[in-house]
C-alpha cells in the first residue's frame, strides 16, 4: 500500500534470527540472519513478526502499546538521523493505525 510507512522486511524476524556478540556477560552487538523471506512492505510487519513469536504472551499483553509507541521512536530518531525525508513519516497515531490494521499479520505468526 503506498500510503503505508513501507521498508525492506526481514521476513522472519524472531529471536533465532538474531546473533549476538556478548561483552562481560552482555549483549554487545546484534546482527540479523536468514533474509530468504524479505520483502518491500509495511513497517510494522517485522514488527508484529517479532512481537508475536519471541515475547512471551503476557509481556505482549501487558506492553504491546508501549512496545508500538517505543519502537516509533526509535525508528523516528534513526531515519532523522539518516536524514530521511520526515514529511512522507506517520505520526505516532498514524503509525499505531498501520500497526492495528494488519496485526492479523502478527496474530498469523503465532505458533
Amino acid at each position: 500500500n503506498e500510503n503505508d510507512l513501507n521498508a525492506f522486511n526481514h521476513g522472519d524476524l524472531w529471536t533465532n534470527n538474531i546473533l549476538y556478540t556478548y561483552e562481560q556477560s552482555a549483549p554487545a552487538e546484534a546482527i540479523i540472519l536468514d533474509f530468504q523471506y524479505s520483502f518491500f512492505g509495511s513497517a510494522v510487519l517485522d514488527l508484529q513478526y517479532f512481537l508475536f513469536t519471541s515475547l512471551p504472551d503476557i509481556l505482549r499483553f501487558e506492553k504491546m502499546e508501549e512496545l508500538v509507541q517505543f519502537y516509533y521512536y526509535q525508528l523516528k530518531d534513526l531515519l532523522e538521523r539518516l536524514n530521511y525525508d520526515m514529511r512522507k513519516f506517520p505520526s505516532l497515531h498514524g503509525f499505531q493505525l498501520e500497526f492495528f490494521k494488519k496485526i492479523f499479520y502478527g496474530k498469523n505468526s503465532e505458533s
